[in-house]
């Protein structure tokens, strides 16, 4: 019997937080989701772009 793997796929924004000292953290819910779904175990895509905003 052959095991499936699950696999996701996230779309949406990524966000990035900049605060004094140049200190950068990476979020976003889709972001986030994607990264707790891999915490699981789980293969995850991430679909994004860079805007203009």
């Amino acid at each position: 019997m052959e095991h499936k793997k699950n696999k996701a796929v996230c779309f949406g924004e990524v966000l990035w937080d900049i605060f004094p000292g140049e200190q950068k953290r990476i979020g976003g819910a889709p972001f986030n989701v994607a990264y707790h779904l891999s915490r699981m175990g789980i293969e995850v895509d991430m679909i994004s772009r860079i805007g203009d905003d």
